[in-house]
């Protein structure tokens, strides 16, 4: 049985640290992933993709925390009519 049923079923979720540690995650790549990362006065801290930085890997993480990290996610490509 995969690590995050176990979760589930123990009871043992922590949704707010599961999505704090993709959060960390991402900090740690932000050259890669291209985004930028801020530490505000009062402690908060951001990660900002916003639509320039055309990093798709950065929103496969971001939907990671909305998630907890309890689902998986991929890109692919269709192509629809004369659309790709």
């Amino acid at each position: 049985m995969k690590e995050k049923s176990k979760e589930c079923i123990s009871g043992k979720m922590k949704l707010n640290e599961r999505a704090y540690a993709v959060f960390e995650e991402i900090i740690g790549k932000k050259g890669e992933l291209k985004i930028e990362y801020y530490e505000l006065e009062n402690g908060a801290r951001v990660a900002c993709s916003g639509f320039a930085s055309d990093s798709i890997e950065a929103g496969l993480y971001f939907a990671r925390i909305c998630t907890s990290d309890l689902a998986s996610f991929e890109i692919t490509f269709k192509k629809f009519g004369s659309l790709l």
